[in-house]
């Protein structure tokens, strides 16, 4: 059978979602992999053979999913606690923070250390045996719509805990690495050693990441590359391993050296560079092709790419079948696949504009856009965005960037055993740095060079490729049958598209998870976006990394109104930050503040955005009965403070109402009661993130809530929410629901019954 790896692993994904996401359904899909299986064999022997292995190969994919799943840390969660083991990967430092692994002989545990340095500054190898105190936890599992699964990525590397220390709570006991290994780490060492002596903060980064993907660029710096669409430069991946694969076939011809003294050459070569780079999952998949394509030379058999790929993805999900949900892991095995399977198609179908001049150049484009039209979902899905110039910008940095990677490699030795030569080629690499750039900085300065774009659903996924697909010739639209099948397949991906982008009459609130802060979205059945508050914080940019994401995943591209419920920074922080990506028609904030509003005001305006006041009983009506109602602050409400100023907002579709409340205080709710507004909702949000300064006995008794949100942050200094809080919440018999516990909350309704989803709740 000549494609046997690539149903495997097509149906090894299968079922290791159907286990991670605990979603039986999706083993449906097993039954057409293992029918195309048998169906492509023509002996019955082969038929039974191919099936047996096929079930088999499933079964222990499910079983190897199941374990990883379920297993949990020995290590004793959120206790302080001490750790001895040994460092198993090379350290890398960001945001003035170690990061490695350490492995732990007495647990047989590998854990996901972080060591601050802040204030203390060290330095950490692999193999070094360190005894560190410390705090451990459960990584972090999806808390938000948009947001990312550190607990999934840490499983795939088979991790389940996450430790925390400062840089004195760190003993070095000694060292216990391979004596093999040692040179190759201390030869790594003095590299790197080299490069922080004698290059810029900046272009160390870049560099160090261009050789070793080592990610200690600075986020303002890493998003210049991601929104040029390069960041791949500085990622070890395919790319560098390809540049240095040809690299070395070209001087073992020019150097007449024999087939097999190639071989040895070229894979001890390839194996030493994975090894300095960690073992990543692209460098190993790279290096395993270039060894498996000349394996294939030396035997003088066929190198068939599809098939050596998924032979090594199979290897890969065996080992562990959760790798396959990393980023590196889609983006590096997308690309080969698009190169394999689209590229052909796009070069003959612009075969005819060819131009020998510029068939070079022709073709790296069209690599290029083969690359990104197949991984479009996909980084849609991770990034949120797409480079618009990054075809340009392949063509000009990425040569530059292979020249840097191929120069760096070939001097390496002698780097390492002359200062002088090193300061020479580094300073070479140094002006080679700045010019990529000064290259990127200035392509990215225009308006257009880059476009957020909304994560696609999976059924849009499977429609936008079987369009691609399609439009390559990979149907067969020659035969009748061929064309009622996809015209079926079609229908029913329209069937389940349609309903849940047009259909749908459900009002949708979403209590996001911004930490300490508050920030709710709120979908209207008719389409209209409102979010109330954005979050915000001195230490994280809460509005592009939680609400932006939160929006795009959403399929939400502008903001029909945004409400301030007060100034305070964990509220209207976000929102400024928001502003800067996405549309927002008007931005409403209470009439009792002034000046406080000012960092937010100043950029709407400069965005173009409306301020409008809120105004006491004032009704917006959304779509199917959808109303919006203010009311607080009164008309004859006075500044007290800012907590105090929260506007108050009532929304109510048919029989289902929510009060939301911002972070007023018992004096508020005392005004807002005789004030005689209709209080009583089924859910509410309960202000200042459960303060006891709030939601006293009486207010409580006004709304009747069932159901209670409470926004706040995990281990927070304040202390929210209060015991006193809680206690009134559960002798009142109302159920609450807090986002430093259950993730983001979701209340779905339409307008008669209520649904409640958390983000955490039934995830592994």
């Amino acid at each position: 059978m000549r494609r046997l790896f690539v149903y495997l692993f097509v149906g090894s994904i299968a079922i290791s979602a159907s286990a991670y996401y605990n979603n039986v359904q999706l083993l449906i899909f097993i039954v057409p992999i293992i029918t195309l299986m048998i169906g492509a064999c023509e002996k019955k022997a082969e038929k039974i053979i191919v099936a047996s292995v096929a079930i088999l190969f499933f079964l222990l994919i499910l079983n190897k999913t199941t374990i990883l799943v379920n297993a949990q840390s020995k290590l004793e969660i959120s206790q302080d606690i001490s750790i001895t083991g040994v460092v198993v990967d090379f350290p890398a430092t960001k945001n003035e923070r170690i990061g490695f692994e350490i492995y732990m002989p007495n647990l047989k545990e590998k854990v996901q250390c972080y060591i601050n340095i802040s204030e203390k500054n060290m330095e950490i190898k692999n193999g070094d045996v360190l005894e560190i105190s410390g705090t451990a936890y459960a990584p972090d599992k999806k808390r938000n719509p948009g947001g990312f699964d550190f607990n999934l990525y840490l499983r795939a590397k088979k991790i389940y805990s996450v430790f925390y220390a400062d840089a004195d709570s760190v003993e070095f006991i000694g060292s216990n690495i391979n004596p093999i290994l040692k040179p190759f780490v201390d030869f790594r060492e003095k590299l790197i050693d080299l490069i922080e002596k004698n290059m810029s903060e900046r272009n160390e980064d870049f560099l160090k990441g261009l050789v070793f993907g080592i990610k200690e660029m600075d986020d303002e710096q890493s998003r210049i590359f991601a929104e040029a669409g390069i960041s791949h430069v500085l990622a070890v991946s395919g790319l560098h391993v390809g540049f240095i694969y040809g690299f070395l076939m070209l001087v073992a011809a020019k150097a007449k050296i024999s087939d097999r003294t190639s071989f040895v050459f070229i894979c001890l070569i390839l194996i030493l560079y994975t090894f300095l780079c960690g073992f990543t999952i692209s460098v190993t998949r790279a290096s395993a092709m270039a060894v498996i394509h000349q394996a294939a030379k030396q035997l003088k058999i066929h190198y068939d790419t599809l098939n050596a790929l998924f032979f090594i993805g199979c290897i890969n999900i065996i080992i562990n079948p959760l790798t396959v949900y990393t980023a590196s892991f889609l983006l590096s095995y997308s690309a080969v696949f698009s190169i394999t399977v689209f590229y052909p198609f796009t070069k003959g179908f612009f075969s005819k504009l060819r131009i020998k001049i510029l068939e070079k150049t022709l073709d790296a484009l069209l690599i290029t856009f083969a690359v990104q039209a197949f991984t479009f979902p996909i980084i849609s899905f991770i990034f949120n965005g797409v480079s618009l110039i990054s075809f340009i910008l392949n063509l000009v940095v990425v040569p530059i960037a292979g020249f840097m990677l191929l120069s760096y490699m070939t001097l390496m030795p002698v780097m390492v055993l002359w200062d002088s030569g090193a300061t020479i080629v580094l300073s070479l690499m140094n002006i080679l740095t700045d010019l990529c750039f000064i290259i990127t900085e200035s392509f990215i300065d225009g308006k257009f060079s880059y476009v957020n774009v909304p994560a696609m659903s999976v059924e849009l996924v499977l429609l936008y490729y079987t369009v691609l697909f399609m439009a390559a010739g990979y149907f067969y639209l020659n035969k009748k049958s061929n064309k009622l099948a996809l015209a079926a397949w079609v229908c029913a991906l329209w069937i389940l598209i349609v309903p849940e982008l047009f259909l749908s009459k459900e009002l949708h609130v979403t209590a996001l998870d911004v930490g300490q802060g508050d920030s709710i979205l709120i979908e209207a059945p008719g389409g209209e976006n409102i979010l109330i508050d954005g979050g915000g914080s001195y230490y994280r940019n809460i509005g592009e990394d939680i609400i932006l994401k939160a929006l795009l995943n959403k399929n939400i591209k502008k903001l029909d109104l945004v409400v301030c419920t007060h100034s305070h920074l964990d509220h209207m922080g976000g929102i400024i930050e928001v502003l800067e990506f996405m549309d927002i028609d008007y931005i409403m904030i209470n009439p009792l503040e002034g000046e406080e509003y000012l960092p937010l005001t100043e950029e709407a305006v400069n965005k173009g955005t409306q301020i409008v006041k809120s105004v006491e009983d004032m009704k917006l009506e959304l779509s199917n009965g959808v109303k919006l109602i203010g009311l607080y602050p009164g008309k004859d409400s006075v500044y007290v403070d800012g907590n105090n100023s929260s506007i108050v907002l009532k929304l109510i579709y048919d029989e289902i109402s929510f009060l939301f409340t911002g972070d007023i205080e018992s004096k508020a709710e005392i005004e807002l009661d005789k004030m005689g507004k209709d209080l009583n909702s089924n859910v509410i949000k309960i202000s200042h993130h459960g303060s006891d300064t709030s939601t006293t006995e009486g207010f409580i008794s006004k709304v009747d809530p069932d159901y209670a949100l409470i926004s706040v942050g995990r281990n927070n200094r304040f202390s929210h929410p209060s015991d006193k809080t809680l206690e009134r919440l559960s002798q009142e018999g109302i159920q609450y629901y807090r986002t430093d516990l259950s993730g983001a909350v979701v209340f779905s309704t339409d307008g008669k019954k209520l649904d409640i989803k958390t983000y955490i709740e039934g995830q592994p």
